[in-house]
């Protein structure tokens, strides 16, 4: 990706470009006039670009007009306060207008920047019977380079929903036919959270906002409204969702390894336990501890102690499929389910596993690498409660271990080496 700097200030463009260089993942160029810009655009596909609106070569609309006219999204970054030039500019298909009266406004514009780069990757299902309306939205989302879905009602809404998994946020009117906007906001919560799938009511009522908000709804604006507060209000509703997913994967996640924490894995299995045992469905759940461990800690340090349990980690990723589970359980125990397997297979998958780890190496230092080796606990039979295959799972392990480590124990048959 490529950011085009188009400021006549050769000082504070390179101020931009360092500082936009430490933050985003995007190559940066930088042109002190139009008619520099216009050759680095002949030249190169740009998917942003930064605009002052007084350049030696140029002024306002014709910068503006032209970054439009060849399709570059752009912010516009300019000193000038004059409250007519910035509702005129506005008024253009730009992705925003910042004033460069304070340090914190390139801040500011990084922080855009970054949000409407992964905009890209998210849909919103607008909703409203109103042609002119549903166009407007469309157009102000579009130039923050989200994708739209435009319906003329709420059971349109309902059906793209159900067909389309992609939908990230709905932007919805109250007054709709068929089905309003309230009694789609009702169903939709029926299903999931607001946590889980935000929603912006929009109204012309200031009575219907209090409705929407009682009723599930993320945030609320009433008709007419200003370009930027749509734009923002969903930046930031789509803000708060990532906020609120990253403190999930937090909650969920083994700070050291990156896989299912204890509680997670207690979450995920819970259900599938009592599904797979209803319907008799087999799988595998095994105990895996790293043998000897407490003497890589004392021999090497906990440093190389982080190290071979993320290996670990990263080796039994690395082998399980999509819908199996992995978790740390603590220190160097981890559990894995294998699901819809049956003993033999699960069996043999564990055995390889085993030789697997017992080939990897550990650097130390620069004369030094080490190895080291795991036992392995595996129940297939059902018990009474998931508890009690974890118990017996960590039974197994620990006469995988009693009878000399390294070796992997399947309910009861017998220890392989």
């Amino acid at each position: 990706m490529k950011l085009l700097i188009l400021e006549d200030s050769v000082a504070l463009a390179k101020i931009l470009s360092i500082k936009l260089g430490k933050e985003l993942d995007m190559e940066i160029y930088i042109a002190n006039s139009l008619a520099e810009a216009k050759e680095l655009v002949e030249q190169h596909h740009f998917t942003m670009a930064t605009l002052d609106l007084y350049l030696g070569d140029a002024q306002e609309d014709e910068i503006v007009d032209y970054f439009l006219e060849k399709s570059i999204p752009s912010i516009i970054m300019t000193g000038s306060d004059d409250t007519a030039l910035q509702e005129r500019i506005s008024k253009k298909d730009i992705i925003d207008y910042v004033l460069k009266d304070r340090a914190e406004s390139i801040d500011y514009m990084i922080d855009h920047i970054k949000r409407v780069l992964k905009n890209q990757s998210y849909t919103v299902l607008i909703a409203d019977d109103s042609a002119l309306y549903r166009a407007q939205i469309k157009n102000i989302l579009s130039t923050q380079l989200l994708n739209t879905i435009t319906v003329k009602n709420g059971q349109e809404a309902l059906e793209e929903l159900r067909n389309n998994k992609n939908i990230s946020l709905l932007v919805t009117d109250y007054n709709m036919p068929i089905v309003n906007g309230l009694d789609l906001a009702i169903t939709i919560r029926k299903q999931y959270k607001k946590d889980q799938f935000p929603i912006i009511g929009i109204s012309s009522d200031d009575i219907t906002s209090i409705t929407f908000l009682k009723h599930g709804v993320n945030d609320f604006i009433k008709k007419p409204f200003f370009k930027e507060e749509l734009s923002t209000r969903v930046n930031n509703t789509l803000d708060a969702m990532e906020n609120i997913e990253k403190l999930n994967t937090f909650a969920n996640t083994d700070y050291l390894t990156q896989v299912a924490n204890r509680k997670a894995f207690y979450h995920d299995m819970f259900d599938y336990y009592r599904k797979s045992k209803h319907s008799n469905t087999p799988f595998a759940l095994a105990m895996i501890d790293i043998d000897h461990f407490k003497q890589v800690n004392d021999t090497y340090g906990h440093d190389v102690g982080d190290e071979v349990i993320k290996l670990l980690a990263s080796t039994i990723k690395d082998n399980i499929k999509g819908r199996d589970i992995v978790a740390r359980f603590g220190g160097e125990e981890f559990c894995v389910v294998l699901k819809d397997i049956s003993p033999d297979p699960a069996l043999m998958f564990f055995e390889s596993l085993k030789e697997k780890v017992a080939s990897l190496r550990i650097k130390v230092n620069e004369e030094k690498q080490i190895s080291f080796t795991i036992s392995i606990g595996v129940a297939t039979s059902y018990h009474d409660s998931l508890e009690e295959m974890i118990q017996h799972s960590d039974q197994l392990l620990y006469d995988a271990k009693r009878s000399g480590r390294n070796k992997v124990c399947l309910d009861s048959q017998a220890v392989l080496a």
